[in-house]
């Protein structure tokens, strides 16, 4: 599994880093890259000793990173990238280019900038890879993938769509639990149930849950109160965000989840 972990050493993306080295720990063939985007602009000569400055800087933070996360998998390859170039531009790029089948990005960055602390760069990506990005709080560690709760609407998901799922799940202990946000009497549970075929030999079970304010906020809460390890939501291609934000369900509130965040992209 070719993972790209993005870094920008805030707490948040260090958090990160050190959540999903511990889950690829025990993975064969697994290789984690560490990429940090400088983003540092300049037009004149006078500045290329302070973009020099930055980089030794940049440097020195990823090569200590990988120095406290490699003892935590030792048999884990773990490589590092700097990058001179704006994040949004170049990391879902960059990912599909290398290769990478996941990308991991903590909550939050380093900015006083509201906008910013809310994870634009992460909803940025979330919008434009065609890769499963996993979303990780701050503060959270790693203790296993034991309980995974999937939420599906009412047309279930192709096997393309979850088979990144399956793949990361494959060969665990890990129960996964299906929901479906909506009115019971709406749609019958049976049908629904029919069309996690594509889930394969995982463990997993099949239940309706009430929604409340909004799809995002049933699946946030349930996960929570269920203690769950990880949360998976459905990104349905152009939109996503706009349709996660509608309503009182806020940009805020996506990024202030308590439980690692699977996205995958429709297929």
């Amino acid at each position: 599994m070719k993972v790209l972990c993005t870094t920008d050493f805030s707490n948040a993306s260090l958090d990160a880093g050190r959540w999903i080295v511990q889950m690829l720990r025990d993975r064969e063939d697994a290789h984690l890259e560490l990429l940090h985007c400088m983003n540092v602009v300049s037009r004149a000569l006078v500045f290329t000793k302070v973009n020099d400055v930055f980089k030794k800087f940049a440097e020195k933070d990823i090569n200590a990173l990988k120095s406290e996360l490699q003892p935590l998998a030792p048999a884990l390859k773990i490589t590092t990238r700097l990058a001179r170039l704006d994040p949004k531009s170049f990391i879902t790029k960059y990912a599909e280019r290398e290769g990478f089948e996941l990308i991991v990005t903590g909550t939050k960055g380093l900015s006083a900038l509201k906008e910013v602390t809310v994870g634009s760069v992460t909803a940025h990506v979330m919008n434009q890879t065609d890769i499963p990005v996993l979303v990780i709080p701050e503060e959270i560690n790693y203790q296993g993938l034991r309980k995974v709760v999937l939420g599906i609407d009412a047309d279930g998901e192709s096997a393309l769509t979850l088979a990144p799922l399956v793949r990361m799940l494959e060969g665990t202990q890990a129960k996964l639990e299906v929901i479906h946000a909506e009115v019971p009497e709406l749609v019958p549970a049976g049908d629904l149930a029919d069309n996690l075929l594509p889930l394969g030999n995982l463990n997993y079970t099949f239940q309706m849950v009430p929604e409340e304010r909004s799809v995002p906020d049933t699946l946030t809460n349930y996960s929570a109160d269920h203690q769950a390890d990880m949360m998976v939501m459905v990104h349905r291609k152009r939109k996503f965000l706009e349709r996660l934000f509608v309503g009182s369900y806020t940009r805020e509130e996506l990024f202030i989840i308590q439980t690692p965040l699977l996205i995958l992209p429709q297929v």
